[in-house]
């Protein structure tokens, strides 16, 4: 087999079709730029808002972890203070 055969059985079937001339790819369909851009439009708000909702809930779990980690170290700082004396009174 020639590399050129190697080459192309080893690309995945979507490589292969985006390496298809515009014109197979439509098959005489008439494509609505129009419409495919507000498509991409549409998914790319999409996406930006799940990331915007990720980070904003990483945002709360790490003021949450800080929060956890501040009232650990005045818990034990407090403990450190008021340690009872164990003889008996």
């Amino acid at each position: 087999m020639s590399t050129e055969k190697l080459r192309r059985a080893a690309l995945p079937p979507v490589q292969e079709r985006n390496r298809r001339k515009p014109e197979e790819l439509n098959a005489g369909k008439k494509v609505n730029s129009r419409k495919i851009l507000m498509q991409f439009e549409q998914d790319q708000k999409e996406k930006y808002e799940k990331a915007i909702a990720a980070l904003t809930e990483m945002e709360k779990r790490a003021v949450m972890a800080e929060s956890m980690e501040e009232a650990t170290l005045h818990y034990h700082s407090g403990q450190n203070k008021a340690k009872p004396s164990l003889s008996p009174r």
